[in-house]
């Protein structure tokens, strides 16, 4: 694989990464703000709105594939699933078991999470099929 392909990655997942979270927590803040939801509901509400907009991001922008691909959908929301599961654990550990304050709970788990994420879209969610050409990520270098 060559460097400035990895690199083109790495920013558009951090970039879609960020918007994401922004749109997850304005989703969220909105419906419970705003429509007086429960705040777990409209943090499922925020979810479900960030995971659209990654999962067309990262197909698209990030690494160069279509996204109407049924496959490849499923195994997105499947490491969606298990980062926020790894998150949720981080923050457990750190706030129950080692007492530590939420905020600096977020900190491992925040710089763990994404990067574990990466890789495992790269190498699994997003993988290209044996042989396939990477012409679309090509185009970005």
């Amino acid at each position: 694989m060559k460097s400035p392909t990895l690199k083109r990655e790495v920013v558009g997942f951090l970039v879609i990464g960020i918007i994401a979270t922004i749109i997850h927590a304005g989703v969220g803040l909105a419906v419970n703000d705003l429509l007086k939801v429960a705040p777990l509901t409209a943090n499922v509400v925020g979810y479900a709105s960030a995971f659209t907009f990654s999962y067309f991001g990262n197909s698209m922008a990030t690494f160069g594939r279509p996204a109407r691909d049924w496959n490849q959908f499923a195994r997105f929301m499947t490491v969606s699933l298990a980062m926020f599961g790894l998150n949720e654990a981080i923050v457990y550990v750190f706030t129950a078991l080692a007492h530590w304050p939420y905020r600096f709970a977020l900190i491992p788990a925040l710089t763990v999470v994404p990067v574990v994420s990466f890789v495992v879209s790269k190498l699994w969610a997003f993988q290209r099929p044996f042989g396939e050409a990477d012409d679309a990520a090509a185009a970005y270098d």
